[in-house]
């Protein structure tokens, strides 16, 4: 088995980050904060900004229900990233697009293909994640929201759109690796072919 050597790259910026998920779901596209008892209510977005916040990160769903089955807010698909994402760059603040590769949560526990996807043999699926990926960041190109940085996979500790991706607890480690590291590198390569 190879061996992969992993870089930390600092940045010289400091980035004060929010995650920025259910701004809009909450309250219509009124979300609003307080600052203190009997302050009038502010935008929730202007607040942070105006308390140092430079710097928001959106996460990304395939194709989200608008609910999930404790009835949370999960809509975040293209087009209401894209209006968030709107929000940030007006309010001068940087873009992190946190993709998901899921239709919900992906997480260390849980890294579930869209359902479109599930049916994909693995060339397919890299294929697919690829022209995704492309077809998203070109599009926020479009909307002139282009992202700071892209985060490719949410909490890929064990890998991602499993079971293909998947690399703890396998009986084929190697073989894993290699199916996690083709994916990553479609989305690389989508982000960077997507951006221009």
């Amino acid at each position: 088995m190879r061996r992969a050597t992993l870089y930390l790259l600092a940045a010289a910026v400091l980035l004060t980050t929010a995650l920025l998920a259910t701004l809009l779901g909450g309250g219509g596209g009124k979300s609003a904060f307080e600052e203190s008892a009997g302050l009038s209510p502010q935008d929730a977005l202007t607040v942070m900004v105006e308390h140092g916040a430079n710097c928001f990160r959106l996460r990304l769903f395939v194709n989200p229900k608008p609910r999930d089955e404790w009835g949370g807010f999960t809509g975040n698909d293209l087009d209401y990233t894209i209006a968030l994402a709107k929000r940030v760059k007006s309010a001068g603040a940087k873009l992190i697009l946190d993709l998901h590769y899921s239709d919900t949560w992906a997480d260390p526990q849980r890294q579930e293909p869209p359902a479109a996807w599930r049916e994909l043999s693995f060339d397919q699926l890299v294929e697919q994640v690829y022209a995704y990926t492309r077809e998203v960041i070109a599009r926020m190109r479009e909307e002139g929201v282009l992202p700071d940085i892209v985060q490719v996979g949410n909490e890929i500790t064990c890998g991602m759109l499993w079971p293909w991706g998947k690399i703890c607890d396998v009986s084929n480690p190697e073989e894993q690796w290699n199916r996690f590291t083709a994916l990553l590198k479609a989305a690389i390569r989508g982000v960077r072919e997507g951006a221009g």
